[in-house]
């Protein structure tokens, strides 16, 4: 899921590998390798509902370390994710708790923003202004 996410990610000069890369280079973000057993589920993932194998893998991981949220965009994968009782958090969401964690500035925010919708970044006019919503009332 590394390679899919960050380093092809970084290629295609996505917003949110950098964002990613940066925290995995500081240990904030760790990597984690599936099992066979999770990385049979991933495949079944992919084969059963079609899921690019980023969003299964990362599926299966978060199942293989019992963890109940997940950091995802893609809408059939955010549907899949709840069927296994999994929270999908989006990329504006992760924006926000770096934010509000000092990890990034107001400037990076709204780089950050700016990025994802000159690079097509599929989002809904009611979300964005949910967003900037949020970010008005942090600390």
């Amino acid at each position: 899921m590394f390679d899919e996410v960050v380093t092809k990610g970084i290629k295609n000069n996505k917003t949110d590998a950098f964002l990613l890369d940066i925290f995995c280079k500081k240990n904030k973000i760790r990597v984690f390798s599936l099992d066979k057993k999770h990385s049979k589920i991933s495949k079944n993932l992919v084969n059963r509902y079609g899921l690019d194998f980023g969003e299964a893998e990362s599926i299966a991981l978060a199942i293989q370390l019992k963890k109940n949220c997940i950091l995802m965009d893609e809408s059939l994968g955010r549907n899949i994710a709840k069927i296994f009782d999994i929270k999908p958090n989006g990329t504006l969401r992760f924006i926000l708790e770096l934010y509000n964690k000092n990890e990034i500035n107001e400037a990076k925010v709204k780089f950050s923003i700016e990025e994802l919708l000159g690079k097509n970044f599929r989002l809904d006019t009611e979300v964005l202004v949910k967003f900037w919503e949020l970010y008005t009332i942090l600390p």
